[in-house]
This record gives C-alpha cells, sequence and structure tokens, in this order.
C-alpha cells in the first residue's frame, strides 16, 4: 500500500476532501509502508465517523494471507498546526521522493 492508495481508499469510503493532512511511513529498507498512518480530519464529527468505519476494515487489494483487520486509535497529536510544526522537523517532511512525505491538501498549506 502506498499513500495513493490509502488516500483513494478513504475517498471510496466517503472521506474525499475531508482531511488535510495524511502520513504513510514508509520504511527506508524494504520501501513498504510499516502498517499505520496518520490522517487529520477536518472536523471530530469526520474523523470520529472514519474511525467508526475503519475499526475491524479489511483494505482491498491485499492477499488473503496478508489480510489484517484495521485497529484505529487517536494520535497524539491533534491538528493541522500540531503534526506541520512536528513533521516539519523531520526528516520525512524533506524525503527525495514526494510519496514518502507527508501529504497536506493544496489549501490548507497556503
Amino acid at each position: 500500500y502506498d499513500r495513493e492508495t490509502l488516500m483513494e481508499e478513504l475517498d471510496h469510503l466517503g472521506f474525499a476532501g475531508c482531511f488535510n493532512f495524511l502520513y504513510l511511513p514508509i520504511d527506508s529498507a524494504t520501501k513498504n509502508n510499516v502498517g499505520y498512518a496518520f490522517v487529520n480530519f477536518n472536523d471530530e464529527k469526520t474523523a470520529d465517523d472514519c474511525m467508526n468505519n475503519m475499526s475491524g476494515y479489511f483494505f482491498k487489494g491485499q492477499p488473503y494471507n496478508r489480510r489484517r483487520a484495521a485497529i484505529v486509535s487517536v494520535a497524539h497529536l491533534q491538528g493541522l498546526e500540531a503534526n506541520l510544526e512536528h513533521y516539519s522537523r523531520t526528516q520525512v517532511f524533506f524525503a527525495p521522493l514526494p510519496c514518502q512525505r507527508p501529504w497536506v491538501a493544496p489549501a490548507a498549506a497556503q
């Protein structure tokens, strides 16, 4: 799974345009995601809706023998500003490949 695929899946589940920050950490050795992501939603209700929809969810396109039900929890960093402040001081914010960096909604990046 890569960042774009995760974003497409969230869009398909009805959350298109509902989040302004997404970071899917990538293992530098394997180039695979590490199994979790950080998503900041535009409002608390949408975040709650996503948590309810995604808890126990099986992501599409995963081989049957590698499928795991999603576990959703609240991150310790809350809000777009807190995420931007934190990640702007890390190496991932300046990763050479855009797909390895946090995604920020264009309107939120201004």
